[in-house]
């Protein structure tokens, strides 16, 4: 017996050996996960380290960078003696943001011919440009590149430790001697230890690492050390390489002070593994034993003792597991009407009889997954999982409400039970649970008022909206047909509010919060106009109507009362937009529901117009919607019937050699030409454009594969990219498709893409036009100037081609002054190596100046008008194509 005892004691400790092997086998495996993991992370920590540290430098250079742009630009286009107008600018750069720039420097040649301050002279080191000094060597780099550069460090005689960013440029000043030109220098210089100090540089060492910051000069090819701390020789450091503004990349080297995983984390690990495979094989024999006895523990923690439905502990850890997996679900509130009055009534016996009669019917009314909770006393929430139309929970509340409101009998009595409910959902209605709970108990509560008030025989809510306690549409109506009917001698607006993008605000902080936008506003109204005695209602949605007499009516008054509530509606620095339509009721006897069309009409028309927030109805407006509404009505049917066709203008050289076209939209419609202008702004205004470009580009790709084989092969076609592309197609892939299908060479579909379009996401615009480059694809920037900020735009995004329009010197009384700075604009994109191409090309008086500022294509209609491709095929299938 004794050996046998003594066996199974063996047994029992290999059986614990063995675990323990296995366990610490795993936990060694973790251990070494972990470790690799947190070295990672600390990695790539540093590495994130040196991205900030390169975001603020880069900002800082670029803005040296942007100081020599516009100097070059004011000293090419008036040369280096216009002090003055350099005076202002450098002014401008030192007492604005940028005060890391010590001075300004403009050099002559070798000379020193203009420093600011003036004062500055002093500190300066003598002879800054001659061979063998300071900036010579980046100098001479600069001018022979045409680029800008950054020079060495080098101490100012004061001892300030600087660097400069030098720019060469040619002085084109009409009083330079004829026959000659000048050549110049624009020179800023920063301060470096300020500049270091501000990008984050010296935080580095006190944020534990060790560092190494240096950059390769490329005008000498000598390395220069601008700052350093800690090991000379550093064990796998990370390396963050810092694309500057010119092209130039800076090296950043970084390591952990003690390593990034040092010994005592490793040894503190290893004892944990040891600990933990004891403990667990200790476990392991106790696990299943006791696993069933929890489930039923948790099984018994997680019900409600009552009415048998899991019970609010549950309820709270369900929608933690949802808020965690991020599943869309949605919760439905319920609550027993008058259950206090029951239980007065009938006794807590009977109410909890009641409590357990409901949650049986609640549970079988939801599907199979879906969960009922008594929260408790007398209130029920059910989770539904799924995203799930508004019309699917009206059903389940709808069945839950005929299951529940009638008699019920039992022990001889017949009690009247009902219920309110109110739902909402993850993500369309709330952000997270705790405004979706909000909102559903919210819906709940408006629900019971409303059966109160039909309870007592009130039509009060048939003419009121529940949410805001204002008229609803059909009350609105009758008040404002009883107030005309008894008073029409006076005169009276209406008006409508409109919340542009009332969307938005729900979708950023949940529909709680727009619900309280909405009865903020409703409150304003109320106090406003209400107690004057107009009429105030919330049609539906966001939209607002007002009746107001006109002696009561002030437009300023309106404007600013509406302008304040929108600009702290929301709080958190978000700008609300709040457009108003104001109709003048001329015929008191015409119908409150055309005169409220009327209002939403004049909404209409200023809602995307940014500047405009106020607008009086006119009758053209009437006329603008027919139209649109003529041009919606026949476009799903043009495209069907191939109606929309490509048009083709040509695009030339200066001497009129033909280099390819742009391809435009035109609606051939029963034989009849319909003007763009009649169709293309009411397709953008409508966001169906992007249906339009998609036929207009494939009838391009089309065609470059027609005229394979023939002299137009060379040929390539210009088309638009529209704004409302970038949000409604997958440009990238649609691009890609259409090369596949015609068999493209991509750079002869050139893509037209205007400044507007990119710039209302820069980063997503910039993304956009790498990746269609990437492709193949020549990327064009249509009416530059035209939008948002141009000079950005071409420092940040790479174009191809700028295309600029002739009206930009038609939009100014000064004609002069604006050839000036298109001559600019076309030298700048010269030296950033675009092309550039002039549209709306009218005279040859206009194709001479253009041709002498640089220009390289020209289009319009001095040289043809838009054609079909037939009669462009006609006019040059004999002519040698220029490329």
């Amino acid at each position: 017996m004794s050996d046998s005892l003594a066996d199974k004691k063996i047994k029992n400790i290999m059986k614990a050996g063995g675990i323990f092997l296995i366990c610490l086998s795993a936990f060694l495996v973790v251990l070494f996960q972990i470790y690799h993991h947190y070295k990672s992370r600390r990695m790539n920590l540093a590495k994130d380290t040196g991205k900030a540290v390169e975001s603020r430098l880069i900002e800082y250079i670029d803005a040296g960078m942007y100081c020599t742009d516009m100097l070059n630009i004011i000293c090419t286009g008036y040369g280096i003696r216009e002090k003055e107008k350099i005076d202002s600018a450098c002014e401008k750069f030192m007492n604005g943001e940028y005060d890391l720039l010590k001075m300004v420097m403009i050099f002559n040649g070798d000379e020193l011919e203009y420093i600011y301050p003036s004062d500055a002279r002093g500190v300066i080191v003598p002879d800054l440009l001659t061979e063998g000094n300071t900036l010579s060597s980046e100098a001479a780099y600069s001018r022979v590149s045409g680029g800008k550069i950054i020079s060495d460090s080098f101490n100012l005689l004061s001892g300030e430790k600087v660097f400069a960013i030098v720019q060469f440029f040619r002085e084109e000043s009409s009083d330079t001697p004829e026959g000659s030109e000048r050549m110049g220098y624009a020179v800023v210089v920063i301060d470096q230890d300020e500049l270091l100090k501000r990008s984050g540089v010296y935080d580095l060492s006190s944020q534990g690492y060790n560092y190494r910051f240096y950059r390769i000069n490329p005008a000498t090819g000598i390395v220069r050390n601008l700052a350093a701390f800690g090991e000379e020789f550093m064990t796998q450091p990370v390396a963050v390489d810092m694309s500057m503004p010119n092209n130039e990349i800076w090296h950043l080297l970084l390591s952990l002070n003690g390593g990034w995983v040092n010994t005592a984390e490793v040894a503190a690990g290893l004892t944990i593994a040891l600990l933990l495979s004891f403990l667990t094989s200790i476990v392991f024999y106790l696990f299943f034993s006791l696993k069933g006895r929890e489930e039923d523990l948790r099984r018994l923690s997680y019900s409600d003792p009552l009415t048998k439905v899991r019970n609010s502990r549950a309820y709270t850890d369900t929608l933690e597991d949802l808020r965690s997996s991020q599943e869309k679900y949605g919760i439905i509130y319920i609550d027993v009407n008058n259950f206090k009055k029951i239980n007065d009534t009938y006794g807590h016996k009977t109410g909890d009889e009641i409590l357990h009669i409901t949650a049986e019917r609640l549970a079988n009314v939801i599907r199979h997954g879906d969960t009922v909770f008594r929260i408790g006393g007398d209130e029920f929430a059910a989770v539904i999982r799924g995203n799930h139309e508004k019309s699917f929970y009206e059903g389940i509340i709808r069945r839950m409400k005929d299951v529940m409101n009638r008699k019920v009998t039992f022990s001889g009595k017949a009690v009247n039970v009902s219920i309110s409910c109110g739902f909402a959902r993850f993500p369309e209605d709330g952000t997270d649970y705790e405004s979706v709970i909000q909102i559903a108990d919210s819906e709940m509560y408006k629900d019971k008022a409303l059966q109160k008030s039909m309870e007592t025989g009130g039509s009060y809510w048939f003419d009121h909206d529940v949410m805001t306690g204002l008229y609803n549409r059909d009350g609105f109506f009758k008040a404002v047909s009883l107030r005309l009917k008894e008073n029409s001698i006076s005169g009276y607006y209406m008006i409508s509010t409109d919340i542009r993008n009332f969307k938005i605000i729900n979708q950023l902080y949940g529909m709680g919060k727009g619900n309280e936008v909405l009865v903020n506003e409703a409150r304003l109204l109320t106090i406003e106009y209400g107690e004057k005695g107009m009429i105030c209602a919330r049609i539906n949605g966001d939209l607002f109507s007002l009746l107001i007499d006109k002696d009561v009516y002030n437009e300023e008054e309106l404007l600013s009362i509406i302008k304040d509530f929108a600009k702290n509606a929301v709080g958190d620095g978000y700008r609300m937009v709040i457009k108003i339509g104001v109709y003048e009721v001329e015929n008191p006897e015409m119908s409150p529901a055309i005169m409220l069309d009327k209002t939403a009409i004049a909404l209409k028309s200023v809602y995307d117009d940014e500047e405009t927030e106020l607008v009086y109805y006119t009758e053209d407006m009437m006329k603008d919607t027919l139209v649109e509404n003529e041009v919606l009505s026949r476009f799903d049917r043009a495209l069907l019937n191939d109606e929309f066709k490509m048009y083709l203008q040509p695009q030339v050289d200066k001497d009129g050699n033909l280099l390819g076209a742009e391809a435009l939209a035109r609606w051939v419609s029963d034989g009849k030409v319909v003007s763009p202008a009649e169709f293309i702004p009411v397709l953008e205004k409508t966001n169906q454009i992007y249906r339009l470009d998609e036929v207009i580009w494939e009838k391009a790709a089309k065609k470059l594969n027609d005229w394979k084989g023939t002299p137009l092969e060379k040929m390539s076609i210009s088309v638009n990219i529209s704004p409302k592309d970038i949000y409604y197609l997958d440009i990238e892939n649609n691009l890609r498709e259409l090369r596949a299908k015609y068999d493209l060479t991509p750079d002869k579909l050139k893509l037209e893409i205007t400044e507007t379009a990119v710039m209302l996401d820069r980063t997503d615009g910039s993304k956009l036009v790498d990746k269609l480059q990437e492709q193949g694809f020549q990327v064009e920037m249509d009416d530059f100037g035209s939008g948002y900020s141009s000079l950005n735009m071409l420092k940040d995004i790479k174009i191809d081609v700028l295309k600029i329009d002739m009206g930009f010197l038609n939009k100014t009384d000064d004609e002069e002054r604006a050839r000036v700075i298109l001559d600019s604009v076309v030298s700048m994109a010269k030296k950033l190596g675009m092309t550039v191409i002039a549209e709306g090309v009218e005279s040859k008086k206009q194709l001479g100046f253009l041709s002498e500022m640089g220009c390289d294509i020209f289009q319009g209609f001095y040289f043809s008008k838009p054609v079909s491709p037939e009669s462009f095929e006609l006019v040059y299938r004999d002519t040698e194509v220029n490329q």
